[in-house]
């Protein structure tokens, strides 16, 4: 039976992905702040943590910090509402398994999230790759599919960031939910599944995490 810990401050974000993971995923905990979720991780071992940043009474970074100091294997994936600062950036790249954006689909998360606790081994494993920048080739191409909104794969234009042995980071105009699956051409590997997402809020190009599948 898995064991999944849902913080945030909102409670119909608590409410909302509460329900629709109980369905699938057996026993949720809730924390609407983190002097709550530091008691409940000092209590209990959870397979999965999905924690909001920016709480009213402490960072939700540290309480990422403390899952990872007390239980290496649990897999974390962080919510925000606002692009977080370069130190969060780096443990959030180096420890997490993505990053949701608010507001976000219930649907897509819940995808995430059984293929997070279905995948083997823990989470942390898969930032461990050396990322460098990405020189493009000509024939370079990514078109997306989204399973969600159309069985039909469409073009995205995208700029390639950097690139590792396990995936790469891209921006693109186009908004692609956490779980779209892309297929890309002239990067040396077929396809990818978005496994983060940053957006700000003027409108600019999103960031993504694409694991290489």
């Amino acid at each position: 039976m898995s064991s999944i810990l849902i913080v945030d401050d909102e409670p119909l974000i608590l409410y909302g992905l509460a329900k629709v993971l109980r369905v699938s995923c057996s026993e949720v905990t809730t924390a609407g702040g983190a002097k709550s979720a530091l008691r409940e991780i000092d209590t209990h071992r959870f397979d999965l943590c999905l924690i909001d940043i920016h709480l009213p009474d402490g960072s939700g970074i540290d309480i990422a910090r403390r899952i990872r100091e007390s239980s290496p294997t649990t897999k974390v994936i962080i919510m925000s509402g606002r692009e977080p600062d370069d130190q969060a950036r780096a443990f959030i790249d180096r420890h997490s398994l993505a990053v949701l954006t608010k507001p976000f689909d219930l649907a897509p998360v819940k995808a995430l999230v059984l293929q997070a606790l279905a995948a083997a081994g823990p989470a942390t494993e898969k930032r461990r790759s050396r990322r460098t920048p990405f020189l493009a080739g000509d024939d370079c191409a990514i078109s997306v599919i989204d399973p969600l909104v159309s069985p039909q794969w469409t073009s995205v234009q995208a700029d390639i960031i950097d690139i590792s042995d396990g995936g790469i980071g891209m921006a693109a105009s186009r908004r692609l939910d956490c779980g779209c699956i892309l297929r890309l051409s002239g990067i040396g590997h077929a396809a990818g599944v978005v496994r983060w997402v940053i957006c700000h809020d003027t409108g600019s190009a999103c960031r993504y995490g694409v694991q290489f599948i």
